[in-house]
């Protein structure tokens, strides 16, 4: 069963970017570009989540809080261009609601970096 990641980005360049990333390792993606229509969303569809926290109409911060709600149990990658410490606080919140955040990234993301993230989390999600 190949592994599914869900990208939550609103700059499309982005997204495309990790898109091919993902598909080198062989992952079906979904993509959303803003939290809103990511939210209203099978979330059950979502194994991996890549989620940026600067977003228009529901940022990052928004969606982790509606994933409480939802009691989402996948890996949740955080990513973000502007504030390291925005990563820290929604980290920090993430922790506070039980969300499984296996991982933030500074944007530009170094590419080796979350390939070797996406690759280990589909493995460690395919075990369970």
């Amino acid at each position: 069963m190949k592994c599914h990641l869900t990208i939550v980005d609103d700059d499309s360049a982005l997204s495309e970017l990790y898109r091919v990333i993902a598909e080198k390792i062989g992952m079906d993606i979904s993509r959303f570009d803003n939290g809103h229509d990511f939210i209203h969303s099978d979330l059950n569809r979502s194994q991996i989540v890549l989620l940026d926290l600067m977003m228009p109409q529901m940022d990052g911060v928004q969606v982790l809080r509606r994933l409480a709600k939802a009691h989402f149990k996948y890996p949740i990658i955080l990513m973000s261009g502007y504030d390291i410490g925005a990563l820290k606080v929604a980290r920090d919140l993430a922790a506070e609601e039980h969300l499984n955040v296996i991982s933030t990234l500074t944007k530009p993301v170094d590419i080796d970096v979350l390939e070797m993230l996406l690759q280990e989390a589909c493995e460690n999600n395919s075990l369970k």
